[in-house]
């Protein structure tokens, strides 16, 4: 199986075992949520600063881009996803790692959604992946490996808007998955969504799907 970089640390936690201090201007980002969501905003914030020390960066305030995506401390990428129990962080330095972006498969039900996900036929190639059973854990795992690739490509791109349908996804070798864009996209935009590499990666119970774009 393919592996990620080294260079990228991963933390997995419980967001009930992630509640800590924000720092600084962090607390901002607790105004007007609820006190569910305060609790994925802590978390997050917490394990991504275990992931800096891990890193030999000094602990310091992640705060928010314009477009919801963390803002993390010079010379570093990363990127932050919620389940309903979980968080996961990953962080990477940008002398290594160009961007990075991470989504839990939480094994939720995505029923008639799972025809937005991707054309039947992609949907139905991933079910060779070893993490795969059917049909429905391939659109489940489809599902988080685009939502980890559009993370990864949005830190440089800008574009929150893609749609699943307009990137798809096949296996390379070890179970790695590349992306290839429709031609309706940009074509500065459809570059970089073709670049990043991405896999599934079993930690704490989860499935995890990690995208990366190597410098």
């Amino acid at each position: 199986m393919a592996s990620r970089p080294n260079s990228i640390v991963v933390k997995t936690s419980r967001i009930n075992d992630a509640q800590g201090f924000l720092v600084g201007e962090e607390f901002d980002l607790l105004e007007g949520a609820v006190p569910a969501r305060q609790k994925e905003i802590i978390a997050g914030r917490v394990l991504a600063r275990r992931a800096l020390v891990e890193l030999g960066h000094v602990e310091q305030q992640i705060m928010r881009r314009p477009n919801g995506a963390p803002c993390w401390p010079v010379g570093l990428c990363g990127s932050i996803a919620h389940s309903g129990t979980h968080v996961v962080v990953a962080v990477a330095p940008t002398s290594q790692v160009r961007s990075v972006g991470i989504d839990i498969e939480d094994g939720r039900n995505l029923g008639s959604i799972s025809r937005e996900v991707g054309r039947g036929d992609e949907i139905k190639a991933l079910i060779t992946h070893p993490f795969a059973n059917d049909y429905e854990d391939a659109a489940r795992l489809l599902f988080s490996a685009k939502e980890a690739l559009f993370k990864c490509q949005s830190s440089i791109t800008g574009d929150m808007d893609l749609d699943f349908t307009q990137v798809e996804l096949a296996q390379s070798t070890g179970g790695l998955l590349r992306a290839k864009p429709e031609s309706v996209l940009d074509q500065s935009i459809a570059a970089i969504v073709s670049g990043p590499s991405i896999i599934f990666e079993k930690k704490q119970g989860l499935t995890l799907a990690i995208a990366w774009l190597s410098i």
